[in-house]
């Protein structure tokens, strides 16, 4: 799947905020959908997976998602932030996607070794 563009970094060993451009040129929304698109929850769970793994160089695996909750659409052309916290200690890598003070996601993502 394809990344959205990363435009700022903010990183310390637990956390990291990544501000990214959601271009309405990414395939994702291509059919979703035509009249008034909107960008597929699963697209920012596979997001906030791919930048955990490359962020915190999680290998372990995939085994679930807890907690997850969509609250607002995201619209192409939108900046939003995507803030990640991993706890390792847990396993878990807990992700929200926020704009202008609105909350459109967030979860717990959970790997095994």
């Amino acid at each position: 799947m394809e990344l959205p563009e990363v435009t700022k970094s903010v990183k310390s060993s637990t956390q990291v905020i990544l501000t990214l451009f959601i271009s309405e040129m990414l395939p994702i929304f291509q059919g979703h959908f035509p009249k008034a698109p909107i960008l597929p929850g699963v697209a920012m769970l596979n997001w906030a997976e791919t930048f955990a793994r490359e962020q915190f160089g999680i290998t372990d695996e995939f085994i679930g998602v807890d907690n997850l909750k969509f609250q607002r659409v995201v619209s192409p052309s939108k900046t939003v932030t995507l803030q990640l916290t991993h706890k390792a200690e847990k396993q878990v890598v807990e992700f929200v996607f926020e704009s202008d003070d609105e909350r459109h996601a967030s979860g717990k993502i959970k790997f095994q070794s």
